[in-house]
């Protein structure tokens, strides 16, 4: 069995991959306060409501903006639209 390369040896990641891997999976990134678990809002005002909290398409665009800020104590928060959907075989159900 080949051993598996170290984690060091990986080439470096292009960072457009989180906003494509977010986008398939309908997440958003939010900035969390994380002392008080306010979010950030556009206005730059903390919200206790994650509906009206700044939204990322990605990870480093949310990281961008807390650099740019120079926010502190804050933390990312990735909320998903999560559907879920069940088969339930019929036929067994079925009389004939």
């Amino acid at each position: 069995m080949k051993p598996t390369p170290s984690n060091h040896a990986a080439p470096p990641r292009d960072l457009s991959c989180d906003t494509e891997f977010l986008s398939r999976h309908s997440t958003k990134v939010l900035i969390q306060d994380a002392a008080t678990r306010r979010y950030l809002t556009v206005a730059d005002v903390w919200t206790a409501q994650p509906e009206l909290a700044l939204t990322f398409g990605s990870g480093s665009a949310a990281v961008e903006h807390v650099t740019r800020k120079k926010l502190a104590n804050v933390q990312l928060v990735l909320t998903r639209a999560i559907t879920v959907s069940e088969v339930i075989p019929v036929q067994n159900y079925l009389h004939s």
